[in-house]
Order: C-alpha cells, then structure tokens, then sequence
C-alpha cells in the first residue's frame, strides 16, 4: 500500500517522523507541496497525510485509491469534507495535542504586552534609559493581570486551560457566548454575548475555529466598542478578526496593544496591514504557539496511532461535515 505525506517540512526538521514512517506503506515524504502539485501526488495513494496542503474535491476525486486522510493537525480547513464523504474517504485529525503550547504562547503575548516588555527593550536599545534623570525609565503604562477582564471567545480545551490559569492569576475571566447567553455560567465563569462584553474588555483572547459563522469576528464595526488601551490576542485563526480593522485601531491608538500569531492567509504578503503597524506594543509571531517541541513530538505520535487504528478497522478522531 503506497502513502504519502505532502507537507512534511512544516513540521520542523527537528522532529522525527519514525513512528509514522514506521507503519506498513510504502511512503512518499514531500517536504512542501503547491496546491497544482496535489492532484498528482496523491493519485496512486491509498493513505495521505497533510499538515496545510489543500485537499480539494477534484483532487480527492483523481486519487481513485484514496481511503484515508489524517491531517497533521487539529483543524480540518485545507480538506473538502463534503468531497471526501461522497467519496468514502475517511478523515481524521490531531486533538488537544498542542492544547498546553498554545496557552503558554498565549500568555507569552499576555505577559509581555501588560508589561510593555517588547517596547521597553527597544527603548533601552535606542539608549533612553542612559537619559533618565531617575534609576529607572518608563513612559508607558503597565498593567496589573489581577482585577483585568479576560475576555475568552471559544471553551473548548485551550479556552478551558487559559481561563483556569488566567483566574489563579486574579483575572476576572468572561466567556463570550450566544446573543442571548445572558445569567449563563459555565465552570463558574459568566457568559454573555461579545457585545455585551466587548465595552468591559482588558484583554480579548480568540481560541475558537474558524466557520461562516466566526469569521471576522472582531471587525471595523465594533472593533472600537473595545475598551480603550485593551490587548487583542489571537492564537486560533486569522479570519477570525478584519485584519485591516485591526490595524486601524492600533494606528489610531485606540488599543493598547496585540499579539497575533496567525493570519487569513500564510505567509503574508510584504504590503499586509499589519506588517505596517508602527504601534510599539503589537507583537507578531509566525503562526507558532502550537509548536512547541512537545506538542510537535505529541502529534507525531497522535497520527501514528490514528494510522494504526484506521489499520485497525477501529479509527479515531474521525471528523465530517
């Protein structure tokens, strides 16, 4: 049986891919894979593994042997669900593998954008602290995590962790839910809509999937309906907020502050808006908070087990429509 896996590369060349290697195909390992180079790499395999590489119906519909996708990953956006359950392939992928890396990552960005630490570093660079009439030097607020409103969108297992650690750091933590989620509860923590909460906001922190109905969440609409000085933090995915709103409202001075870790579309493009903002408390990383060595080394493994049981006649994590 012949398998393949399309973007391997993405998974770091420090990590070992022997526990998926090790099961019985004859595998075909392509470091990155364009969209045009999809169609013909999986024509003749009956298993593919793909991280980001899109699997679209008219790929999937060439790949006559095709019986088995596991996507290298918890989201399953690069893969036609619908395609693949009118061809009998099954799908599955990676849960709650990364679920500890994102929240480090996560308040990473918290830490530092509350303590003004990226433009504080830059302001000892450029030698202003040496100007200081005092033995210390600061020009910007910083701000105290207990007592600030910690606004979550999403409660599955990374929103559950981050909200259990923000609230033992005396976060007041919120969730966002459902229009009329009004005097709901969950784990203790209230729910009420985003725009209920929005206008009460410190810090705004995404962990929800992207879908028709979650996409630009965060928009030119009520994007300034944020409290001002609030931190918008984003380590799920980037259609979730306008971009270009975004950027506006850190322009304008209106936020206090971003972290953002992914984007609409990866790479970004040398004019995207934010790659402009000139805002000394936005930080930008590389779509990396789930890729901490141990979550990558944890999906590795997850994958492997999913080939295994799928083997099995028993597979896991299967996902649809």
């Amino acid at each position: 049986m012949k398998a393949c896996i399309l973007d391997a590369g993405s998974l770091g060349p420090d990590i070992t891919l022997d526990a998926i290697l090790e099961t019985p195909f004859e595998w075909t390992v392509w470091n990155t894979s364009r969209a045009d180079e999809v169609k013909e790499r999986i024509a003749e395999v009956q298993l593919v593994l793909s991280n980001k590489a899109p699997l679209n119906r008219d790929s999937l519909r060439h790949a006559s042997q095709l019986r088995y996708i596991s996507v290298l990953a918890t989201g399953t956006n690069n893969v036609d669900l619908e395609a693949a359950r009118d061809l009998s392939i099954q799908v599955s992928n990676v849960r709650h593998y990364s679920t500890e890396a994102v929240v480090q990552h996560t308040l990473s960005f918290l830490l530092a954008l509350s303590g003004q630490l990226l433009s504080y570093h830059t302001d000892v660079k450029a030698y202003r602290w040496q100007g200081s009439p005092h033995f210390c030097y600061f020009n910007r607020p910083i701000h105290d995590l207990r007592g600030q409103v910690l606004t979550i969108v999403g409660y599955g297992s990374q929103g559950r962790r981050l909200a259990a650690v923000a609230s033992q750091l005396g976060m007041d933590v919120r969730l966002v839910g459902r229009d009329r989620s009004g005097g709901i509860e969950t784990d203790g923590f209230p729910r009420r809509s985003l725009a209920e909460l929005l206008p009460l906001t410190d810090v705004l922190s995404f962990h929800c999937p992207l879908t028709p109905e979650t996409q630009h969440l965060l928009h030119a609409g009520n994007i300034l309906q944020l409290k001002k000085g609030a931190l918008v933090i984003n380590c799920a995915r980037g259609g979730l907020i306008d971009e270009e709103a975004l950027a506006s409202a850190l322009e304008c001075g209106h936020l206090g502050g971003a972290g953002i870790d992914v984007l609409a579309a990866e790479p970004p493009s040398f004019d995207h808006p934010l790659m402009k903002v000139k805002h000394p408390n936005f930080i930008m990383t590389p779509h990396i908070a789930w890729a901490s060595l141990g979550a990558r080394r944890r999906l590795v493994e997850e994958t492997a087990e999913n080939i295994r049981t799928f083997l099995r006649g028993t597979p896991r994590n299967v996902v649809g429509p």
